[in-house]
């Protein structure tokens, strides 16, 4: 038998026509930080002179930027700590100036033989600086605190 363009034996399979193919290549480079690397500023070197340069002076001036940012965010916060426990010192200090007057005036009622009064005035006290620390306590969360909570 004889091979024909036509015929073909069981082990040989027909003939394709050629066809070209093409590959694509496709590279992702990808840098973290505020510089890129070497090669990267290298290329950008080579494209526009002085760019390298310039990428660094904004990534220098973008991380002071950044610091002094954070230095009066940082400063603010504390400000704002020592004023509220200044205030909360001023409120001990009041609320200690009251409860002594009104004990005094208890001793005073008590003194003068009016147990109803002192009993009203001790009785009155006593619930309001028991709601005071217990309501009060809540709601005197620093307000920074506050949110990191929810």
């Amino acid at each position: 038998m004889v091979d024909t363009p036509h015929s073909s034996s069981p082990n040989q399979m027909p003939e394709q026509p050629r066809q070209s193919r093409q590959t694509a290549l496709q590279v992702f480079q990808q840098y973290s930080g505020p510089v890129p690397s070497p090669e990267i500023l290298a290329k950008f070197e080579n494209l526009v002179p002085g760019a390298a340069e310039k990428l660094i002076q904004l990534a220098l001036s973008e991380a002071e930027h950044r610091h002094n940012f954070e230095k009066k965010q940082l400063d603010a916060n504390i400000e704002f700590t020592r004023e509220y426990f200044k205030d909360t010192r001023r409120g001990m200090w009041i609320a200690s100036i009251i409860t002594t007057l009104v004990l005094a005036i208890i001793v005073l009622a008590l003194f003068l033989k009016q147990p109803t009064v002192a009993g009203i005035m001790g009785g009155s006290t006593i619930i309001a600086l028991a709601t005071i620390f217990v309501v009060g306590r809540k709601d005197s969360v620093i307000p920074a605190k506050k949110e990191n909570k929810t």
